[in-house]
């Protein structure tokens, strides 16, 4: 049986070829064990003045606990899985849940969520 549910999310694109699945990270915007929803900050000067972190690229900010999650980095959880989003400040628990995706010619699909 496959169960479904609207889950506010967001994709962005990552460096490389635009056609490979790899290219994007697809993301929950709800926060791991809070009510809170991270932010895609693509200011950078944004980060420095708000959350005292100087960014070369956008990040994924979670604006209750001031975490900040880089795209282009992976954190390895327990039980040696890699997820996207590694946290390069702050205390938050996990990155944000990661959406695995599918990209067909110019039409990209959620298959699942972590």
């Amino acid at each position: 049986m496959t169960l479904s549910r609207y889950v506010p999310a967001l994709i962005v694109r990552l460096p490389g070829a635009a056609s490979e699945s790899k290219s994007y990270w697809a993301f929950s915007l709800q926060a791991p064990f809070v009510q809170c929803k991270f932010e895609y900050i693509e200011n950078v000067a944004k980060l420095a003045s708000e959350y005292g972190f100087a960014a070369r690229h956008p990040m994924v900010v979670n604006p209750c606990s001031h975490a900040i999650h880089d795209p282009l980095q992976l954190k390895e959880l327990p039980g040696s899985i890699l997820v996207r989003g590694a946290t390069v400040q702050g205390n938050d628990l996990r990155p944000p849940y990661g959406i695995e995706i599918k990209v067909s010619g110019n039409q990209i699909y959620a298959v699942s969520m972590e």
